[in-house]
């Protein structure tokens, strides 16, 4: 409105003119939500709430003025809330307004995470107009990514699924306004109670509970008074400070930062979780008062509170003194949240009132009928409220307190007010009497005001760690200031209050996955067993039998030789993959020990293998796929039927020297940095707790032997104990660059066997939580999976074995319903039938779409000799995988109102199509919760070339590389931040959508988690 410039701070006598024409009452009605996403993963649940906002035509002061906005309550655990929130709001001209309502998940301990949006312009109106229980489309503009993520996935499994959320409301003209001023203002009043046990520790102040326990707690209270507030109290900060100006504008390095810290106060001390308390008042009255009496706890204990009104008239005040930590950096910002809005700051303490309005606040003697003997008299009579304008930040003229005490005493009916100036020489004998009935009356309790648990900010944006001051103060922190840190920092204020408790940081995400190439399993090649002996199943029992024959070395270097050539990597890093995953046996990296009959040479290979890669710009995961002694009685091990490796130490020392042998090699310079991590072993299986301690203490020795030459990313198998057991281990700041790697199959476990098509693509859509949670801990990649859903391919499950789905499984439970085998699998797909074939390309695209949420994906495998199901190579070849997999991915949740798969039909869910999780493994499927990701777009990880082709001295895998198709994070490990960085997608045996360089870019950083999105060109977005 004022065209010239103000000053950053201080009163603004910019008058605000009444409009012209007439201005409308109106009531806006949030009745409630229907379909609303997931946002708690583990409850399967929301918990939603609407903050909403009104644009008019109707100019302001300056174009940095608050908007008029209303927060309803919250509805927890629902995905269909019922709020019948009104907000009644006064001064709406004639050419209408425009209604935009956010639909929010609450969250308490981190960012509320943003569901949609819905935006209303209701034209010009008059006093008929009315909008009545109206259902509208949420859009998704502003929703956060994760809670649409699972329903987009289900979306694309079954088009049953709505994509949107519909939120009902009403729009009704009450009538003409009775007061215009010139501005929109709230007319309706409501009230908050917000509590903080964290911060109640950290202040001193207590409550008790229902049980009469005491416990600490911490109050901050909001209510709404029913405007208009007199525009003439108009004010804003005075600049006593030179960074104060800055802190408010957040203009200036220094004021971005105190800007940031208030604003996380703000957010801390008004914190809205379950044990918020709400409330709906019919308007100024009895009522009200007594709720503000009761906020301000009828005056027992003699406290001072400081507050806020602002421009909308919304009261915030909590109790005030040195012992509280809100003095940190000011009072007042933080309570008006700096929205360079504030009117006051004003010093109020509530006191039992006296006929003449200048007697003390507490006469020389106990009043009868009240503290310290008695409970306090619930009648606002009895009360006054005296206030004062003495503030550093906000000094309102004192020819403005009459207004205040005006607009006060027409809210607070029945209270008396007294305001008075800061210079007045009654007020510092009214606060020094206050001060005398705390240390009589207080207690540093909140009466009457139990909660049974609070919530401290997981918040990811940095915050600032020090308090602002002006040159050449060097004052140390003091003990309020210390405290208070639980509001911009409060996992550190616990680490120091708390002993014991530990701050988490997190992490970057990054994605790695390996492949069998140099290590044998004889389902990929089965070529290189058939002709020879039944008991010839593994790497071992192959060196045993191929040292009997005239030319021992001749099958397996050829096998190397030819499995995976040059041109073949050529093709894959065409298609787009960006890393391979390389397995590899100790037996090809460190000398045999009492008669091991392993055939050795794949080392040579390996290095080969990384040669080329850097020659493509491809990047290697290498995985240490079998350890002495096996590490799971599995074929992948080298060692089929016995699992000696948790024996002894003399095992799990061979396997730290193979680790030490493999992370020299790879460092060294002239590999370019093509090796970006090492998996310390591949699927341990650990039977008991003592094993389970094994693993753990292996863990972090082989790390601390890794890390003597280097720092690539460590990446940890989840050993069949799920992603969960593993959070809390190995995390920073003492052990930096770790990643977990779990694997995702579903035919190895009956119930999920047994899934139909469409039910075995929503399992996988269920995942995603799994991951996401442990992908806050570590950058969580899944390092194997398949688009298939049965284990027919032959020798799945060893040489000589059946299979699960058709019953011929020895030992396995039977299924009810077996399948038939013939249709499921071989060399080719000319016996699948068109639904098994689409069936394939979809699982490949959810599952990948899925695993990419975390930290990326490996597909097992590149390719094979008879199980074509298996096999990227023949997805691509057959077009089960688009050829473009890798490159310009469709995201289902790019555009949520785009059927992203077009034509592509729901498929049935016969009796016996399956699919399920983990591999040869008990894997626990989790839930829980992730607020922090990065995402980078389709990485496909060819490890099985590598670890077939290179690892020739496994006998578990026949030399049959596997290539892992990962997309998600790439490890691409720059070197920013002086650290290595994981920051593109998976550059192991992937197809690699992405130039690895141009992933490289180093986003470590706790406060901006990266979106990459690969296009096209290989451009990031």
């Amino acid at each position: 409105m004022s065209s010239e410039k103000q000053p950053p701070g201080g009163h603004d006598a910019t008058p605000l003119n009444p409009t012209s024409g007439d201005t409308y009452t109106v009531k806006i009605t949030f009745h409630r939500a229907h379909h609303v996403p997931i946002a708690d993963f583990g409850k399967r649940s929301a918990d939603p709430f609407i903050l909403a906002q009104v644009n008019t035509s109707l100019p302001t002061r300056h174009g940095n003025d608050p908007h008029v906005r209303f927060r309803s309550q919250t509805i927890h655990r629902t995905l269909e809330p019922e709020w019948n929130a009104e907000w009644v709001i006064a001064g709406v001209p004639r050419s209408g307004l425009t209604l935009k309502a956010r639909l929010y998940d609450e969250d308490p301990d981190d960012y509320d995470d943003g569901l949609g949006k819905v935006e209303v312009e209701t034209g010009a109106i008059n006093e008929h107009f009315a909008i009545k229980e109206e259902t509208y489309k949420v859009r998704k503009t502003g929703a956060n990514f994760k809670a649409y993520a699972l329903r987009s996935c289900l979306r694309l499994v079954d088009k049953a699924h709505d994509l949107h959320a519909r939120l009902v409301l009403s729009v009704e003209v009450l009538g003409k306004t009775k007061e215009e001023v010139g501005k929109v203002y709230t007319v309706n009043n409501f009230w908050w109670i917000h509590y903080s046990p964290m911060i109640g520790r950290i202040a001193g102040t207590k409550t008790n509970d229902e049980q009469g326990v005491e416990k600490f707690n911490f109050q901050a209270n909001e209510i709404q008074l029913q405007g208009p507030v007199p525009n003439e109290m108009y004010h804003r900060y005075v600049e006593f400070k030179g960074f104060v100006g800055g802190m408010f504008q957040g203009s200036g390095f220094r004021g971005k930062l105190l800007n940031k810290a208030l604003h996380h106060q703000h957010e801390r001390i008004y914190n809205f979780n379950p044990q918020t308390k709400y409330g709906v008042l019919e308007g100024p009255g009895r009522e009200m008062t007594l709720k503000f009496l009761d906020m301000v706890h009828y005056d027992q204990g003699g406290r001072i509170f400081t507050y806020v009104i602002t421009l909308d008239g919304m009261f915030r005040f909590t109790e005030t003194g040195k012992e509280f930590g809100i003095d940190l950096l000011s009072k007042h910002t933080m309570h008006s949240d700096v929205n360079v809005e504030f009117l006051v700051r004003r010093l109020a303490h509530p006191n039992e009132s006296a006929e003449d309005p200048d007697q003390r606040t507490h006469p020389a003697e106990d009043v009868p009928g009240g503290p310290p003997n008695e409970a306090p008299p619930k009648d606002p009579r009895f009360y006054e409220l005296v206030i004062d304008n003495d503030s550093g930040t906000y000094r309102p003229d004192k020819q403005f307190l009459p207004l205040l005490r005006e607009f006060l005493q027409r809210n607070l009916v029945g209270l008396q007010v007294l305001t008075k100036a800061c210079d007045d020489d009654d007020l510092a004998k009214i606060k020094e009497e206050q001060k005398k009935v705390k240390t009589k009356e207080g207690d540093h309790r909140v009466y009457g005001q139990a909660s049974d648990a609070g919530s401290i900010s997981s918040s990811e944006a940095d915050d600032l760690e020090d308090r602002a001051r002006e040159d050449g103060e060097a004052a140390a922190p003091s003990k309020v200031e210390t405290a208070v840190g639980v509001l911009g920092k409060p996992k550190e204020a616990v680490k120091k209050v708390i002993p014991g408790e530990q701050s988490r940081l997190e992490r970057e995400h990054a994605e790695e996955r390996e492949d069998t190439l140099l290590v044998l399993e004889p389902w990929i090649t089965p070529s290189m067993f058939e002709s020879k002996p039944g008991w010839v199943v593994d790497e071992w029992t192959y060196g045993q039998y191929m040292a009997t024959q005239n030319d021992t070395m001749g099958e397996i270097t050829a096998h190397w030789n030819s499995w995976f050539e040059y041109g073949e990597m050529q093709s894959i890093a065409a298609v787009g993959l960006n890393t391979i995953r390389v397995q590899i046996g100790f037996w090809s990296i460190i000398p045999l020990e009492n008669g091991e009959p392993y055939l050795v040479g794949a080392y040579d290979y390996l290095k080969l293998a990384v040669n080329w890669a850097q020659q493509l710009n491809l990047k290697v995961m290498v995985d240490l796929h079998g350890a002495p002694g096996s590490q799971n009685g599995f074929d992948n091990s080298g060692l089929r039927g016995t699992r000696q490796w948790f024996a002894n130490s003399t095992n799990t020392q061979r396997t730290i020297q193979a680790l030490q042998t493999l992370t020299s090699e790879f460092a060294q310079a002239t590999y370019n940095k093509t090796v970006i991590a090492i998996e310390l072993i591949n699927e341990p299986f650990p039977y008991t707790t003592d094993e389970a301690n094994t693993l753990r203490g292996f863990y972090q020795s082989a790390y601390s032997a890794v890390r003597e030459s280097s720092s690539l990313v460590v990446a940890l198998d989840d050993g069949f104990l799920g992603l969960q057991t593993w959070q809390g281990f190995m995390e920073e700041p003492d052990y930096e660059n770790v990643a977990m790697d779990t694997h995702i199959y579903s035919m190895f476990d009956n119930e999920t066997l047994v899934l139909g098509y469409t039910q075995n693509l929503e399992w996988t859509c269920s995942q995603l939580d799994y991951l996401l949670s442990s992908n806050y801990y570590h950058w969580t990649i899944v390092g194997e999976f398949t688009p298939a859903n049965t284990d027919c391919a032959m020798w799945l499950n060893g040489r000589g074995t059946g299979a699960r789905y058709n019953n011929t499984l020895t030992g396995a439970y039977p299924l009810a319903f077996p399948g038939d085998c013939s249709t499921k699998t071989g060399p080719t797909p000319v016996q699948w039938d068109a639904d098994y074939v689409d069936f394939l390309g979809r699982s490949f695209e959810w599952q990948t779409w899925v695993y990419e949420q975390a930290s990326g994906w490996i597909m097992w495998t590149w390719k094979t000799e008879q199980a074509a199901d298996w096999s990227m190579q023949a997805g691509i070849t057959y077009g089960e995988i688009r050829s473009d997999a890798a490159k310009d991915r469709l995201d289902p949740a790019a555009d949520l109102e785009q059927d992203t798969w077009g034509a592509m039909q729901r498929v049935g869910s016969g009796g016996v199509e399956r699919g399920a999780v983990g591999a040869r493994q008990p894997g626990v499927v989790g839930a829980g919760g992730d607020d922090n990701l990065m995402h980078v777009v389709a990485l496909l990880h060819p490890f099985d070339l590598f670890e077939h082709s290179l690892l020739a001295n496994s006998t578990s895998y026949p030399l049959a590389p596997f290539f892992a198709v990962e997309r998600g994070f790439l490890p691409s490990f720059g070197e920013s931040v002086g650290r290595t960085e994981i920051s593109g997608g998976h550059s192991y045996h992937s197809l690699g959508m992405l130039p690895v360089q141009k992933l490289a870019m180093g986003v470590r950083g706790r406060s901006s988690p990266v979106i990459l999105r690969p296009r096209s060109d290989h451009a990031l977005a």
